[in-house]
């Protein structure tokens, strides 16, 4: 195999490859046994006939396109190895018919990058203190967090949890009816303030909702 390089504006190369006759008729080799598989010869079992039967039987021009396909993949990634090429994506081939042994590929290298002297840069990281009054508040924020809720008897205060079966009357009767749970805190809920609310309680909300806690 004959290999020429060209190297292109913007990382691009152009491989020129010429493949030795050897080469070639390996590859013709290959496209036969794909092919003879698959063709039915008069007057030979299937995958039994020769080669020249095979290729008349195909045409010589689908008989060429195989063999490519076998050549040309190969012998190019071939060349790009013993170039140190390193392609990005696939390569556009420039194919002749005439000449079946040669063929162009042009190809996407990989990028240049140069990183400099990043070695040499230095950060001054920012001094952060945290004062016993902060590491305190954070405590306490994951102790709220992360404790269980316990059931009490003494009407709401804030920071409870509420478990409250809302509902809607209409001529006397409940219309609708759901289940609100939310941690106690102004405006989560309900328009009106429920703190205060004893266990088993039941109160009126502006909205014409009735609220009883559970």
């Amino acid at each position: 195999m004959k290999v020429t390089v060209e190297h292109l504006p913007r990382r691009q190369a152009l491989v020129s490859i010429e493949a030795e006759p050897k080469e070639l008729e390996h590859s013709r080799q290959e496209a036969y046994k794909h092919l003879v598989v698959r063709a039915r010869v008069p007057g030979f079992r299937p995958g039994k006939a020769p080669l020249t039967m095979v290729e008349r039987h195909f045409g010589k021009a689908a008989f060429l396109d195989e063999t490519l396909q076998h050549l040309v993949p190969e012998l190019t990634q071939k060349a790009l190895n013993e170039n140190s090429l390193k392609p990005v994506g696939n390569p556009e081939f420039e194919l002749s018919h005439t000449e079946p042994g040669k063929w162009k590929a042009t190809v996407n290298l990989e990028p240049l990058v140069d990183l400099g002297a990043y070695r040499d840069i230095r950060i001054q990281p920012d001094l952060i203190i945290v004062d016993t009054a902060e590491v305190d508040k954070a405590l306490e924020d994951l102790r709220f967090r992360t404790a269980p809720w316990e059931p009490v008897s003494r009407p709401s205060q804030a920071d409870d949890l509420l478990i409250m079966d809302v509902y809607g009357e209409e001529d006397g009767k409940k219309v609708r009816r759901e289940t609100e749970e939310g941690s106690e805190e102004e405006g989560d809920l309900m328009p009106d303030d429920p703190r205060g609310v004893a266990v088993g309680t039941r109160r009126d909300a502006s909205d014409g909702r009735r609220v009883e806690q559970q």
